[in-house]
């Protein structure tokens, strides 16, 4: 039988050895970054040249980096949970805001796993892969330590693999009815395979007809395998735009190599478009041509959407807090990195006359006074240390471009999920011409009251409301009082002259 030929060597291929393993603290963002660039470091399938068997260990490893569609979480190198794609496209269907997401918070803990030695034949994989409706079946060691990962997409890969052999065992052996008998079995199980397999799998042949079609596929395009059966899949499932492209790489095979990854929108049935990541695989016949593409892929066409918006949410925050009218910086507050710049905006630019390519991974010794640097350092831990937000009115700053700055400033301390320190949020307002401003009145106050005091008479002068604003140094004399004394307040409060504060009133009531 094709499964008892499946050989111990045979069986230990399908596992995924080195799975993307992540720990339970990473964010999503990163775990979606992860997933996406070890995705994106396939190497590729062997070509039309290869020598399929004695590469075949090399063959699988490929393929099952390009199924990778999961994260397993270690903590203290023991297996605590895994995380999916299906699961990150869930959650952003519901909605949810993936940033300060992590994995611990969303991965399953309830894990289904095989012990190696348990790992007799592919059906032990397949009967659990089924059984609990998954699409990743950690392998374990007898310590529970991580082996690898099988998945619908590496069993498959090994089905590939036994119908070359059993393609080059025909050629080699006169008992055709043994094996005509096998290859039947061996059809029967790549359609099992094909079918449980949580990826869209077409095969076709080299002229670029469909010779089958799992069920995905069906799911996902609408279109029963009967109905397409044989068709050119440009005829079917392909964009127009797209369709003169592959049809030359068809008629060109000899001499073209065969896309071994790429993305397309794949058309529905009813008209709808999906994008489509595709992975293909190149099976030669004896005499080393083309017999066969085997096209897997996954639809990304919600997990693209996804990172787009979260593209768009970044830049729109990005240039939210680079058109505000303060200074908006961020410092990282974790030891090893303490001081050190993160977020630097337009304003900051402005103000200090550094460019933010220039502050960011820079502290502020490497750009102020030492003095100051210390100042602001100290500012820094007083901050965490306090736990609260400081508010500093006037701070002093020397940029070697744009010269002396006086900020107000506040500084937000901010912590990460176990409420270590992480960064340390500074807003700054630039109040160097309102200082300036005010020294300049309070200068012209004095000079005003200087000469008020030179007058010989009393002098007074007030608001409409009747309230002092200021009066000369005789007059304050007169009543031993100073004349900061009588700022604020209304007339007549001295109560030494109704009259005059009758008369006073009246004037001011006929706005003369």
């Amino acid at each position: 039988m094709f499964i008892n030929s499946l050989s111990s060597d045979n069986l230990q291929q399908t596992i995924i050895r080195h799975p993307l393993i992540v720990n339970s603290e990473i964010l999503l963002p990163d775990v979606i970054a992860l997933i996406n660039e070890e995705q994106g470091n396939c190497h590729g399938l062997p070509n039309k040249n290869s020598n399929y068997l004695t590469n075949s260990s090399r063959d699988i490893d490929s393929t099952a980096s390009q199924a990778a569609s999961c994260a397993l979480v270690m903590k203290n190198s023991q297996l605590v949970g895994i995380l999916t794609q299906r699961d990150l496209i869930k959650l952003t269907a519901q909605g949810k805001n993936l940033e300060g997401i992590s994995v611990s918070q969303v991965m399953t803990r309830e894990l289904i796993t095989l012990k190696l030695k348990d790992f007799k034949d592919v059906f032990t994989a397949l009967h659990l892969l089924r059984q609990h409706r998954i699409c990743h079946l950690p392998i374990v060691g007898e310590q529970g330590e991580l082996i690898g990962l099988v998945t619908p997409t590496s069993l498959l890969t090994v089905s590939i693999l036994q119908a070359e052999l059993y393609n080059y065992t025909r050629v080699k052996l006169l008992e055709r009815q043994k094996i005509e008998a096998e290859l039947r079995l061996e059809r029967n199980f790549v359609s099992a395979v094909l079918n449980l397999a949580d990826a869209l799998v077409i095969v076709l042949d080299s002229q670029g007809r469909i010779i089958r079609f799992n069920h995905t596929c069906e799911q996902a395009t609408g279109y029963a395998f009967d109905e397409i059966k044989g068709r050119f899949v440009w005829d079917v499932l392909l964009l127009p735009e797209t369709t003169a492209c592959i049809k030359d790489i068809f008629q060109n095979l000899a001499t073209k190599e065969f896309p071994q990854r790429y993305e397309t929108s794949l058309v529905t049935k009813d008209g709808n478009r999906c994008l489509i990541s595709w992975s293909n695989k190149v099976l030669l016949n004896r005499d080393n041509q083309v017999e066969y593409i085997v096209c897997t892929g996954i639809d990304i066409t919600e997990s693209r959407k996804a990172q787009e918006e979260l593209q768009q949410t970044r830049n729109f925050l990005q240039s939210m807090i680079n058109n505000l009218p303060v200074a908006v910086f961020v410092k990282d507050a974790k030891p090893e990195n303490f001081g050190k710049f993160k977020l630097w905006n337009h304003t900051c630019e402005n103000i200090f006359g550094i460019t933010a390519e220039q502050a960011i991974g820079k502290t502020g010794y490497e750009f102020f006074p030492k003095e100051q640097a210390d100042f602001f350092y100290q500012k820094d831990l007083e901050t965490f240390a306090s736990g609260l937000p400081q508010d500093i009115s006037e701070e002093p700053i020397d940029s070697h471009n744009v010269g002396r700055r006086i900020l107000h400033t506040t500084k937000i301390p901010l912590y990460d999920k176990d409420q270590q320190p992480e960064y340390l949020l500074c807003i700054s307002e630039d109040i160097t011409k309102y200082k300036r401003a005010e020294k300049n009145l309070q200068q012209a106050k004095e000079q005003l009251q200087t000469v008020l005091d030179a007058v010989p008479g009393f002098v007074s002068w007030v608001n409409n409301d009747g309230y002092y604003l200021g009066v000369n140094r005789h007059l304050a004399e007169s009543f031993n009082l100073t004349t900061d004394a009588f700022v604020g307040q209304e007339l007549g409060f001295m109560e030494n002259s109704p009259q005059f504060t009758e008369f006073m009133q009246e004037f001011l009531d006929a706005g003369v």
